[in-house]
């Protein structure tokens, strides 16, 4: 009884309940209970970000969850940003622009935050989601290698890349100019 679902399976067809986190209303206890190693959760990723690979970015946020439901926060080294280490929202320019076969798009979050990549063309249409998650305060790349979200090769021209967060610091946008060669 008062059990919730602390974490959801999504094996692309179906959600599956696969753990449950619980209050208790007599003594106020809270409890979690994940029947799996975290070891086995894996982003799908594979560091495409250029900053989590093998599943560190879902666990790292699975264990700051469980933290916030236990109301504890992490406190020990190796959490959070190292000490005195601030950033800034931002969105830099594309490395190398003009680019072929791919660019590096480089953005920062301030606090962590719903982070929005896209890239558009001349008339606005979206032609590719780079990211659409919430991000850790940090700095990131992402590689853009000119395909749609179809898979297919943009055409050569010139395109936007649009950032836009929202988080504990407020909203953040900024767009930056990409041209893509043949």
């Amino acid at each position: 009884g008062g059990a919730v679902p602390a974490l959801e399976y999504d094996n692309g067809s179906t959600t599956l309940g696969a753990g449950v986190a619980k209050v208790d209303s007599t003594y106020g206890y809270r409890i979690v209970y994940l029947p799996f190693g975290i070891e086995l959760m894996n982003d799908g990723l594979n560091g495409i970000d250029g900053h989590y690979i093998n599943g560190v970015h879902d666990r790292v946020d699975l264990i700051e969850n469980v933290m916030d439901f236990l109301g504890r926060s992490p406190t020990g080294p190796g959490t959070g940003t190292p000490d005195g280490t601030t950033f800034s929202n931002g969105l830099t320019a594309a490395h190398p622009n003009p680019f072929g076969p791919s660019t590096t798009i480089r953005y920062s979050v301030a606090s962590r935050s719903h982070v929005s990549l896209i890239v558009f063309d001349l008339a606005g249409r979206v032609v590719r989601t780079l990211i659409d998650r919430e991000v850790r305060p940090g700095e990131y790349g992402i590689a853009w290698d000119g395909t749609t979200d179809a898979g297919l090769r943009a055409a050569a021209g010139v395109y936007f890349v649009k950032m836009e967060t929202a988080g504990h610091t407020g909203a953040f946008h900024a767009t930056r100019k990409l041209v893509l060669l043949k």
